[in-house]
């Protein structure tokens, strides 16, 4: 009986023997293994404040209205209005498409172009409306007001609307000097205005602001994405040590 589970152990070990060698040969299989094997023993969730989260992040700084990474490259956004296309006349259609064209074949560099949906907030518009509103001093204005403010409000919040940002990430090469990318920037914006896109480019606080705004625990403070920690120092709620 031993030399029996002796040949049938033999046997199993040569069969799982050699469905990893198919594995490793075929279905490459260390690739996976090193997959698994990294999310088993990586962690699953950091914070806004861990500093392990350093190690999953390839930015460096940002300043200069310009994203540095830790590769010494480097990037600018432009943020992309977009026009309702489906409105425009056919002539216009077919202008915008050609002038498209010439834009993406005058490009002798790469871009990544980034569409993002986000919940969507009317705050700045019904604020701005209600001060407009408020200096015409008629309570039956005010009051329309209201009630158009209440049923938007409640409208995105039962429907779940969402709004859609379009944006354009300009690369520069590693250890290029910064006209480099200022030229790349200039020239998509030039070609997406013959488009009739109108364009901008992201400032120091609004990459910070952009970019915070994909971590959880982040909270958003007047425009801006902080910390829990740094808005209440802002506040002076947390004494100075």
């Amino acid at each position: 009986s031993i030399i029996i589970l002796f040949f049938e152990a033999k046997i199993v070990l040569s069969i799982i023997l050699g469905l990893l060698g198919i594995g490793f040969a075929y279905l490459d299989l260390k690739k996976h293994l090193i997959t698994i094997t990294n999310f088993l023993f990586n962690p699953k969730q950091l914070g806004y404040l861990d500093k392990r989260l350093n190690s999953f992040i390839e930015v460096s700084k940002i300043e200069f209205d310009t994203i540095f990474l830790k590769n010494s490259s480097s990037w600018a956004i432009l943020q992309i209005q977009p026009i309702n296309f489906h409105i425009l006349s056919p002539q216009q259609q077919q202008a915008i498409i050609s002038s498209y064209k010439d834009f993406l074949n005058s490009l002798d560099f790469p871009i990544q172009i980034v569409v993002r949906t986000v919940n969507l907030s009317l705050d700045d518009y019904l604020e701005a409306l209600e001060i407009t509103v408020k200096k015409q001093k008629k309570e039956i204005l005010l009051k329309q007001f209201k009630d158009f403010k209440e049923f938007i409000l409640e409208y995105i919040e039962k429907n779940s609307v969402k709004n859609r940002l379009f944006y354009i990430v300009v690369p520069n090469q590693k250890n290029a000097s910064p006209n480099e990318l200022e030229n790349r920037v200039k020239v998509c914006m030039e070609k997406l205005k013959n488009c009739n896109i109108v364009t901008k480019r992201l400032n120091t606080n609004e990459l910070v602001t952009l970019l915070s705004s994909y971590f959880e625990g982040t909270i958003e403070n007047a425009g801006e994405y902080q910390d829990f920690i740094t808005i209440l120092e802002k506040e002076n709620v947390i004494p100075n040590q």
